[in-house]
């Protein structure tokens, strides 16, 4: 089997590759890892599919190599039926597909950095109205100078100083960057500060710039960080700032049962927002229905759930 899928590049599926690889070289862990990140994308099936099925699928590969070892191959080396690609495809549960938070933290846990978007890429146009900085254009800012910037929180501890108060530091990162920040006693306390930066969500801070030099080097250029003042979950931020939302859809990706899905999924919502429909067909032309008679409350679970629906970002706050 590993020689003839040598000779054709790849395998066929999951089950495939669980029956042809050592499990004392590439065990569980290291395939999971694989799932997650992505890397056996190929094989057929989501993500979500894969790892649901994965200690099937390496038992399944365990009898097959003991079949082989113990010569219950048939004559001419060709594996049973039920291996082919078409029989194992039909093993995959019907699962949904992980959402894009899920992921792309899969993808963060096992890499250590994401591969297919970031969590920030569905704030993008929300980002540039509500942040005045990123952490690439900090260095360039005066030092005090107050900012908002929104980003991922990564590394995130708590120190004591000798004043027997409680400090926090870590990192902002976004698309293009990351930057220290530093959270002094006071604004540690705040209420719900700490559950926004532990959450694993994306957060909209705001505080002033601190051009900081090494104390071991006298010669570096000052590094930027941030003096954190406040601090909110990204998702309630734009959700407390948002007055009306708009769905953009090309109109290839649409039917009659896509709009009535598209309702239903915007009814379950309700709320003070009004809702506007934008149809286009790229390149050629475009159409604003500004008055749906829709009203919504533009949480986070809307908008996971309008990208679960068409498979990409559809909705725009403003």
């Amino acid at each position: 089997v590993i020689e003839a899928r040598e000779q054709e590049g790849r395998f066929a599926s999951l089950h495939e590759l669980c029956s042809a690889v050592d499990p004392r070289q590439v065990n569980k862990r290291v395939l999971e890892a694989l799932v997650h990140s992505g890397s056996l994308d190929s094989l057929g099936g989501g993500r979500s599919q894969q790892a649901a099925v994965l200690d099937a699928a390496l038992e399944y590969g365990q009898k097959l190599r003991a079949d082989r070892e113990a010569g219950q191959g048939s004559l001419f080396g060709a594996e049973p039926e039920s291996s082919g690609p078409e029989a194992t495809a039909s093993l995959l549960p019907d699962l949904p597909e992980w959402d894009e938070h899920t992921r792309l933290a899969h993808e963060k846990a096992s890499l250590g950095f994401y591969v297919s978007g970031h969590p920030l890429d569905r704030y993008r146009s929300e980002l540039l109205r509500f942040c005045d900085a990123t952490t690439e254009s900090l260095a360039q800012l005066d030092n005090h100078r107050q900012i908002t910037v929104g980003g991922t929180v990564e590394g995130y501890r708590e120190r004591r100083t000798k004043m027997g108060h409680t400090m926090a530091f870590f990192h902002i990162e976004d698309a293009l960057g990351r930057v220290e920040v530093i959270v002094r006693p006071r604004p540690l306390e705040k209420e719900g500060l700490r559950e926004a930066l532990k959450s694993g969500q994306p957060i909209l801070l705001s505080g002033r710039v601190k051009h900081e030099q090494d104390r071991n080097d006298d010669g570096a250029a000052p590094e930027a960080k941030i003096l954190l003042e406040e601090a909110t979950l990204l998702s309630d931020a734009l959700h407390a700032r948002t007055t009306a939302i708009t769905v953009r859809l090309p109109v290839e990706s649409i039917d009659r049962t896509k709009l009535d899905s598209l309702r239903a999924m915007l009814e379950q919502y309700p709320g003070p927002c009004p809702v506007s429909l934008e149809l286009s067909s790229p390149g050629d032309w475009r159409v604003n229905l500004a008055e749906t008679g829709l009203f919504v409350d533009p949480s986070d679970a809307l908008l996971t759930g309008l990208e679960r629906m068409f498979g990409s970002k559809v909705c725009e706050l403003h």
